[in-house]
């Protein structure tokens, strides 16, 4: 027999859809947020702890998507970190300037995260079954 629960938002929407919607909300938030923490932390600082809060947050969020579909590994990275890219490209000074290093080291930890979400699945489907 079969008991029918009731799927969580989380499980019922496609990965796509979970992808843009931390998209959207990542870039409103950091829109306005860099201007706060400007008032709080004095100089570059302010700028590394938003880059490292908005690469922490994009990992998290590639590694629970990733874990829920894992199908959706080839594009929940591209999606989430789309902001960072088109930045990139949108930059004429980008090849000159450093900021590509951190850039480039928050996309990989992005897929870091999709592939050990993917390995996370596995297991758990492998410990469920025995």
């Amino acid at each position: 027999m079969k008991i029918n629960r009731i799927k969580s938002f989380f499980r019922r929407t496609p990965s796509w859809v979970l992808a843009l919607i931390i998209l959207t909300v990542e870039f409103f938030i950091f829109s306005f947020f860099p201007f706060r923490l400007v008032d709080i932390v004095p100089g570059k600082i302010s700028e590394v702890l938003t880059f490292v809060l908005y690469v922490l947050i994009n990992v998290i969020c590639c590694f629970l998507i990733v874990r829920q579909n894992p199908k959706s590994i080839w594009y929940v990275p591209l999606i989430i970190n789309s902001v960072l890219i088109f930045a990139v490209f949108g930059d004429i000074n980008f090849r000159r300037s450093s900021i590509w290093i951190p850039v480039f080291c928050g996309f990989v930890l992005s897929i870091v995260a999709s592939m050990l979400g993917v390995w996370a699945r596995k297991r758990k489907t492998i410990f469920s079954q025995s």
